[in-house]
């Protein structure tokens, strides 16, 4: 029933403007920074809190990470920190052992997100990093989603990246994704600057206003005519 503020100025806390946050298998509470510049004098990068301890850390480019802008941060079941540094020259997601300094790998989003006028690439964008059993799934800010169609770590160029079948999550802001069991495979619900989509290990799904889903089939979005798939009047 208590509350406990922490801050750049009182604590180990490098930034009062905190925007990701994850919590590790030690118990270990990771706070990302974003943006580099403050009239506070305030740090960016993540600032990692052992409450068990009363101790602050810290990782940083000098650590390895893209850089010191974190959008998303995440861990996985081996308790390997993902984290996703935005924007810039060296924005990228990097994957810390538990160790937490350590680097193990990092790498780009599939394929360049192109803006400017002479198409220029602008590829730092990655904003989120999802588990299903089979595929991990990867957001941008801008720039849609992206699949890793197996559970090693991603790499530049590999043969297992891809995006949906379909061009609606090829742009847009991923904002969310999560999953939920159905008798013996997963949904995996997906939130996006454009629209609700769920895949469900074989099929893509779409969600509207105007209409409950449609399903993906080669050549288009399709819909069924039965309640599952139309809204009758008054629901």
């Amino acid at each position: 029933g208590n509350w406990q503020n922490y801050t750049a100025e009182e604590t180990g806390l490098r930034s009062n403007n905190i925007y990701s946050i994850c919590v590790d298998q030690n118990n270990r509470k990771w706070f990302g920074a974003w943006g580099n510049h403050s009239p506070s004098n305030w740090l960016s990068g993540i600032s990692i809190f052992d409450d068990n301890n009363n101790d602050w850390g810290s990782v940083t480019t000098a650590n390895g990470i893209g850089n010191n802008t974190i959008s998303y941060m995440t861990v996985d079941a081996n308790n390997q920190t993902w984290v996703c540094s935005y924007g810039g020259e060296f924005g990228n997601i990097t994957i810390l052992s538990e160790a937490v300094d350590s680097v193990i790998t990092n790498f780009d989003l599939f394929k360049p997100y192109y803006n400017g006028e002479n198409g220029e690439e602008e590829d730092y964008d990655p904003n989120y990093v999802f588990f299903s059993k089979e595929k991990i799934f990867l957001g941008g800010w801008l720039s849609g989603l992206r699949l890793w169609n197996d559970t090693t770590y991603p790499e530049n160029g590999g043969d297992e990246w891809s995006y949906a079948s379909f061009l609606d999550l090829d742009s847009g802001r991923i904002f969310a994704i999560d999953k939920r069991n159905k008798y013996n495979y997963e949904e995996i619900w997906i939130a996006s600057g454009e629209g609700l989509f769920m895949f469900d290990e074989s099929d893509w799904f779409k969600y509207g206003t105007h209409i409950k889903k449609k399903v993906w089939q080669p050549g288009g979005w399709h819909d069924e005519a039965t309640s599952e798939y139309w809204y009758f009047e008054g629901q």
